[in-house]
């Protein structure tokens, strides 16, 4: 709670400074100087996510699986991240079933419900299985998957403090992400849709100034004409396809109205 009202850039200095202080610490103890990179193993990651989120302005985070549990685990770090200004790249994975978890849908509508400015969060779905999180000096190349539940197999990886090897990295992922489809959400009300017997891309037509159409697939997803739904929205090109999708009870369309948004 006290983290939300303090200036990110103060929370990034005494984190730094922290590390700094440690690394001092332990060298007079050992004799040994700092290295730029750390093994870290299980448990390690934890800190070392709460570390790169509290201490970049701009981070990237692959995750080629998600699941509810663990997206739930990183959100507040997250969203302290992105309350204090910073900017987050999402690349996301292909394997994920919509039918099964709500993953995507709670990990979007948790942090673009946040978002100070429309590029703060840039998300995009492709085809994915390395696990990194790269900042603007730090790095973590790892086995481990911050997004999804990991199995009680042994975790490795490797986290940096380089400048120039995280700025290679981030320019590697940026850069093969316009092969990837972007990820948006969205809250809308359908005015209306097209005949689904088809079973094929359903059209519809919603009161959402940034996605007025949108489509579906009728053997996925159920989508009823009047009512108000949050969704996860595939976008390429000038086609949007609706990936994941929720009703929106009354109680939050009246929370909603009262607060404006």
């Amino acid at each position: 709670k006290l983290s939300a009202s303090v200036p990110k850039e103060a929370i990034a200095n005494l984190t730094e400074l922290k590390h700094k202080i440690d690394q001092l610490l332990n060298f007079f103890k050992t004799g040994k100087q700092p290295k730029e990179y750390e093994l870290i193993v299980d448990e390690k990651h934890d800190e070392v996510f709460s570390r790169i989120f509290s201490s970049e302005k701009v981070v990237l985070i692959t995750a080629p699986f998600l699941t509810e549990d663990a997206v739930k685990k990183r959100l507040p770090d997250i969203k302290r991240f992105l309350i204090g200004g910073g900017k987050l790249y999402l690349m996301i994975g292909r394997n994920w079933d919509s039918k099964k978890d709500n993953s995507l849908l709670t990990l979007l509508s948790s942090l673009f419900s946040i978002a100070k400015y429309d590029s703060q969060i840039k998300a995009f779905l492709g085809d994915l299985h390395h696990k990194v999180i790269v900042g603007e000096k730090l790095a973590v190349i790892t086995s481990f998957n911050f997004l999804s539940k990991n199995n009680r197999q042994k975790e490795v990886g490797i986290f940096v403090e380089n400048p120039e090897l995280a700025n290679a990295l981030f320019k590697t992922e940026t850069e093969d992400a316009n092969e990837y489809e972007r990820l948006s959400y969205a809250r809308f009300k359908v005015l209306s849709a097209g005949d689904s017997s088809t079973g094929r891309s359903i059209k519809i037509e919603t009161d959402c100034n940034e996605f007025p159409v949108v489509y579906y697939t009728a053997r996925e997803i159920s989508i009823e004409v009047g009512k108000h739904y949050e969704a996860a929205l595939i976008t390429k090109g000038n086609y949007t396809m609706v990936t994941a999708i929720k009703d929106i009870k009354f109680e939050e369309k009246q929370t909603l109205a009262e607060t404006g948004t």
